[in-house]
């Protein structure tokens, strides 16, 4: 079998989890000996093809305005027009069919499609190649891809986002089996008339690499040692989450911050809470390597306050023994088991939050017990598990393809 793997970028162009997560399964595929061939997109002029841990990646121009993740300022109008572009974007399937033509995949694997465009499933379709696409963001119903506006969730699709939820239900038509990364990823395409001819449809979660030192539990030790680890944006719930510490009355802890985000906002955090970096409870480290940073913490907590598809820093907490407190917004619901390998919380009630911190300052030996349970539970995202589950959706593809 030969998959060609598509997503919007691959390591070592890294802008969220969804990379790192088509890296690790993309790798577990190939030591499976299934041949795999990624495709990404890229800022030169023309295909540029690298190997990567032995996996031939080739970088496609994206035929557009500009590469979005050249970190370089553009206006409104640009990014807007982009936007267009990037709805149904031709040229990109003309690269993508040329691809198919060259590499004559038996499957086409898609992910996040940004600058690919949703034309590549026309592309496999049109070479009769069958499609599996993992869903691992909200791209198919939102121009910004986390339907979170505004500080609410966008419970209804806006007049702006629409056409783009329109053009691509139709064009999901071409796509022969779908996956999401969480139940709660699939169902909101399914619920909205996505992938009405997909024969496969189920959910597999990400795989997660384990811990470089397994087994390697904090003792518990004063102060209790909380973290972040993500972008620092507001849909991720980062002030809700430093308001709450602020609020702590038991100062018996500690808060590592670790993350980048908008420079500007950033620097308004730092001024609102200046006052708890003063008194070190609370330190922003910037960007953190993983490895680096879930050894220095008991706990870590991730306050989203959007529908998140499926967090993968909760699969790296679990492979280091780490639990997590979560809220109870999209696919979290289905990765921490509720006093077991962490706890949930209402974000429409952030006193919940605050009164499980408080719990784990009046227990020390809590936070031990449920890391235990993360490390059992981090098992079930071995990446040799993840790639037997989507070799066995590959088979069934091919399967509904040709009966």
């Amino acid at each position: 079998m030969k998959v060609l793997m598509l997503n919007t970028l691959y390591p070592p162009h890294v802008s969220g989890g969804a990379e790192r997560s088509v890296q690790i399964l993309t790798e577990a595929l190939v030591a499976q000996h299934t041949k795999v061939v990624v495709v990404r997109t890229g800022s030169s002029a023309s295909p540029v093809t690298n190997v990567i841990n032995g996996v031939k990646v080739v970088s496609l121009p994206i035929a557009n305005l500009y590469w979005p993740f050249d970190r370089v300022a553009h206006s409104p109008l640009q990014r807007k027009l982009w936007h267009v572009i990037d709805l149904y974007n031709p040229a990109m399937r003309s690269a993508v069919a040329r691809l198919i033509h060259q590499e004559r995949p038996t499957v086409v694997h898609t992910n996040n499609l940004q600058g690919l465009s949703v034309a590549a499933w026309r592309a496999a379709r049109a070479a009769r190649v069958p499609v599996l696409h993992t869903l691992r963001d909200y791209y198919l119903t939102c121009a910004r891809c986390v339907r979170y506006r505004n500080g609410r969730i966008c419970a209804q699709t806006c007049g702006e986002c629409l056409p783009f939820l329109l053009v691509r239900k139709r064009a999901s038509a071409s796509v022969t089996g779908v996956v999401g990364n969480s139940r709660a990823i699939r169902d909101h395409h399914r619920e909205r008339g996505f992938f009405v001819n997909a024969s496969v449809s189920s959910v597999i979660h990400n795989a997660c690499l384990p811990a470089p030192v397994a087994g390697s539990i904090r003792a518990a030790a004063l102060p209790l040692t909380f973290g972040y680890l993500g972008k620092l944006t507001p849909e991720k719930g980062i002030e809700l989450l430093l308001d709450t510490f602020d609020a702590q009355k038991d100062r018996g802890w500690e808060l590592l911050v670790a993350g980048e985000g908008d420079e500007s906002y950033c620097q308004e955090l730092h001024r609102r809470y200046a006052t708890l970096e003063e008194r070190n409870p609370i330190r922003f480290l910037g960007w953190t390597d993983p490895s680096e940073f879930f050894p220095q913490i008991d706990v870590l907590v991730v306050p989203s306050l959007w529908q998140e598809p499926l967090p993968r820093v909760i699969l790296e907490a679990y492979a280091y023994g780490v639990p997590v407190i979560g809220s109870r917004r999209g696919g979290i619901l289905e990765l921490i088991e509720d006093g077991e390998t962490g706890f949930l919380f209402d974000p429409r009630n952030p006193q919940t939050l605050g009164t499980l911190i408080d719990r784990l300052l009046r227990d020390r030996t809590l936070s031990g017990q449920l890391g235990q349970s993360a490390l059992r539970r981090a098992q079930e995202y071995i990446p040799e598990r993840i790639a037997s589950e989507y070799q066995a959706a590959y088979r069934a593809v091919l399967a509904s393809t040709w009966a």
